[in-house]
């Protein structure tokens, strides 16, 4: 599953060539051990981390975080997040202490998560390098190629839209938003340059998929034209901005993504959201610019590296 650039080898070989021989693998996995973060080991991590990686520590939920132990010594800590199935990604965040980098210490860790991702059946995960070292060093785990994802607000103002043919979901509409939401997930990033490979969900993947689309039922829309479902898009569970959106691509510059965009944002507004959100890849500009036209703005980026098992 893990090939030689993703293997544990290979890995150390590809940092040594990054670091120009520098560095030393002087940590075995025997002398690395892992447990449960407690609310005690937070002035550590505080006093260790740079400001942006201890900003990244707040926002993770504290169950899927672990403390790395050399011995009796804190050297780090990183975040899981293991799917219940194979149908979703899983994440992986890693921040090994200054003093204790270059020793293969992350390295080790990240190994262990794989085999925990691949225990459950997850094919593929991302995880978030927020440095140049950390590019280079999730590079050399197997990751390929790195996105940036834009993270974005709303002035929370509704934005005047037709909103004919747009209605809220059915489950006999699963379908067809199914087939439109993967085939056009997959064509924007292959325009983006990003291959994304889609494997065969089991039957009860795929019931289970099913399930999740009925219950997120009441935040899902699709737009009809003639009778045809052309577009879909969803909320996110609290209403707090845009979750999903995607268009027919035959019907891509017809105004029709702008529709979509306003009708879900102003029902975020109407729902009681002040400051709807939402996050988009940098290099998809068509949907930029849509987000922009009808009143998001950049709020901040986040890198993303995704390894496909």
């Amino acid at each position: 599953m893990i090939g030689s650039r993703g293997s544990l080898w290979g890995t150390q070989y590809l940092l040594n060539e990054i670091y120009g021989g520098r560095r030393k693998v002087a940590i075995t996995e025997r002398q690395i051990s892992t447990r449960a973060y407690s609310d005690s080991d937070e002035p550590s991590i505080r006093r260790a981390a740079e400001e942006q990686y201890y900003d990244k520590f707040s926002e993770f939920s504290k169950a899927d975080i672990q403390i790395i132990m050399l011995g009796e010594r804190i050297v780090g800590w990183f975040y899981c997040f293991v799917p219940d199935n194979s149908i979703y990604h899983g994440q992986i965040f890693i921040f090994v202490f200054p003093e204790y980098r270059r020793k293969g210490i992350g390295a080790l860790v990240y190994h262990r998560a794989v085999k925990r991702f691949l225990s459950v059946g997850c094919g593929w995960w991302t995880s978030y390098p927020a440095s140049q070292p950390a590019d280079l060093f999730v590079c050399a785990l197997g990751f390929g190629r790195l996105s940036t994802n834009i993270y974005l607000e709303h002035d929370g103002r509704i934005y005047p839209c037709c909103e004919d043919g747009i209605r809220m979901c059915r489950a006999d509409d699963y379908p067809a938003a199914l087939d439109i939401w993967t085939r056009e997930y997959a064509a924007m990033h292959a325009r983006i340059g990003m291959s994304v490979s889609e494997r065969k969900l089991s039957d009860a993947e795929r019931r289970e998929e099913y399930n999740d689309f009925l219950n997120n039922i009441r935040n899902s829309f699709v737009l009809e034209r003639d009778g045809a479902l052309i577009g879909f898009g969803s909320l996110f569970g609290d209403n707090s901005g845009i979750g999903a959106l995607a268009v027919d691509g035959r019907y891509v510059g017809q105004g029709c993504g702008t529709r979509l965009a306003a009708f879900l944002t102003n029902e975020c507004i109407r729902r009681g959201c002040s400051v709807p959100c939402l996050y988009c890849e940098s290099e998809n500009k068509n949907a930029l610019h849509i987000y922009r036209k009808i009143g998001y703005r950049e709020v901040s980026r986040e890198t993303t590296a995704m390894n496909f098992g």
